[in-house]
C-alpha cells in the first residue's frame, strides 16, 4: 500500500526510494577530522551553500507510536514530518518516511505556502496539508497528526564519485518542544552539543563501497533517529508507558 502511494506522487524524489540507510551516532567526535575524511573520499555537494540549516517538524500521536516503533526495533514502521531549509519558510516539504528493515522509502510532497510556516497556526498548517495532499495521504497523516517537536541542525552533503551513495553530516542539533503549542514555537531551545550523526544512503547493490568512503573512520552502526533522541532528551517519552 505504501509503495503504491509513493509511486503515485508526481513530486516525489525517486533517488530516495530504493535505498538502504545506515546511520552512525558519534558522541564527542572531531567534526573537523570527520569532514576532512569525507571531503577526501567523496565530493561535497552545495545546495545554494556548503552548510544548510535544516528544520524538521515531527508529527506523531499522543501515545508516541512512531517513537515506540523505533525503540522496539519494529522493522516496518513509518512517521510523518515537514521539512524546510535555511530561511525558505514558505517552501516546505511534507514527508512520509517508511522503513522496512534497512530499506528506506520516502514520499515527499513540495508545498508552497502563502506565508512563512512559522507565521501559521497548526490548524492552518493542517488546512494547507489537506489542500495539497491526496485524500489517502491526508487520511494516513491524521493517524499521527499531533505536533511533537521541531528539530534544527546544520547539514553538509557528500556523494561518492563512483556510485550513487550519498552521505550527510549533521551537527549543532537543537530542538523545540511543540506539545500543546498553537503554532510552531521556536523559543526555549535545547541542544545536543556533542552529538554528530552521519547518515549514508546506499542504493541497493552497492554496500561494499561504504567502508572505503569512511576509511580511516571506525564507526559503529546505530539507531540514530534525531526524533527519538530529541524526544528522550526532552523527557517526553517517559510520560507514556
Amino acid at each position: 500500500m505504501f509503495t503504491d502511494m509513493i509511486q503515485s506522487t508526481p513530486q516525489a524524489d525517486q533517488v530516495t526510494f530504493h535505498r538502504a540507510e545506515h546511520k552512525f551516532r558519534i558522541i564527542g567526535g572531531d567534526l573537523s577530522f570527520i569532514r576532512k575524511v569525507l571531503t577526501s573520499n567523496c565530493i561535497p555537494i552545495n545546495h545554494h551553500k556548503r552548510v544548510s540549516t535544516n528544520h524538521t517538524l515531527y508529527f506523531d500521536d499522543l501515545s508516541f507510536s512512531s517513537y515506540h516503533e523505533n525503540k522496539a526495533g519494529i522493522s516496518r514502521r513509518w512517521k510523518s514530518r515537514i521539512r524546510w531549509y535555511d530561511s525558505s519558510e514558505q517552501t516546505i516539504f511534507f514527508e512520509f518516511k517508511k522503513r522496512s528493515a534497512l530499506l528506506s522509502l520516502k514520499e515527499r510532497v513540495k508545498i508552497e505556502l502563502t506565508k512563512p510556516i512559522t507565521q501559521l497556526s497548526y490548524r492552518e498548517i493542517k488546512k494547507e496539508l489537506r489542500t495539497h495532499l491526496s485524500p489517502e495521504q491526508y487520511e494516513r497523516f491524521l493517524f499521527r497528526s499531533d505536533s511533537i517537536l521541531i528539530n534544527v541542525y546544520q547539514r553538509e552533503y557528500f556523494r561518492d564519485p563512483h556510485s550513487k551513495i550519498r552521505l550527510t553530516l549533521d551537527y549543532n542539533i537543537g530542538y523545540y518542544n511543540q506539545l500543546q503549542a498553537r503554532h510552531p514555537r521556536l523559543q526555549y531551545s535545547h541542544h545536543l552539543p556533542h552529538l554528530i550523526i552521519l547518515e549514508c544512503k546506499i542504493p541497493l547493490g552497492s554496500p561494499e563501497r561504504l567502508e572505503r568512503l569512511l576509511s580511516p573512520l571506525r564507526l559503529r552502526l546505530t539507531q540514530s533517529s534525531k526524533y527519538v533522541q530529541c524526544l528522550e532528551a526532552l523527557g517526553l517519552s517517559q510520560d507514556v508507558s
